[in-house]
């Protein structure tokens, strides 16, 4: 239990202050361990509180941030606020993520969740499980394996893992 508790408090813990404190750079409204969020679109306002894994989202209704990023009414007609917990986020390059729960990555048939969020990492993109499962077996790989810290190990353990043989 120690190495579990070492590895949260080194690495997600760390990483959650520093969002915590780059949202508070970008003038967020930081409430405790969330953040006020907003998101923009030419789709219902029911349509858009539903995230999908990497959506990205701003820290502004109107106007743009503190790094010039425009702010979700510039996305479409219709913004939403979403407050989230800061560990259900990531900041790349100056712009808010979504990396918490989604249902885009469920229903997949031909990886495990992990490649999967791997191959959307990799690429900054935020592709369902399904338009996933549409790529070439060797592009997921080839795409997904560097985005994951035990590399082209990881990947293969994790494929043996899913469907229960060497691959």
């Amino acid at each position: 239990m120690r190495i579990i508790s070492d590895w949260y408090s080194k690495f997600v813990l760390a990483s959650s202050r520093e969002t915590r404190n780059e949202l508070l750079r970008m003038d967020a409204e930081v409430i405790g361990d969330k953040v006020r969020l907003y998101r923009g679109g030419n789709v219902s306002p029911a349509k858009l509180k539903i995230l999908r894994y990497n959506d990205f989202l701003s820290t502004v209704r109107d106007g743009t941030d503190a790094y010039g990023n425009g702010g979700a009414s510039s996305y479409g007609r219709n913004v939403v606020e979403i407050i989230l917990p800061i560990s259900e986020i990531k900041m790349v390059n100056g712009e808010v993520q979504y990396i918490g729960q989604s249902k885009s990555l469920s229903g997949g048939q031909k990886y495990p969740i992990e490649i999967y969020r791997a191959f959307n990492d990799a690429l900054g993109s935020n592709y369902t499980a399904q338009e996933i499962d549409e790529f070439r077996p060797e592009e997921v790989r080839g795409t997904a394996y560097p985005a994951l810290e035990g590399g082209k190990e990881e990947y293969d353990q994790l494929m043996k893992k899913f469907h229960g043989r060497k691959i």
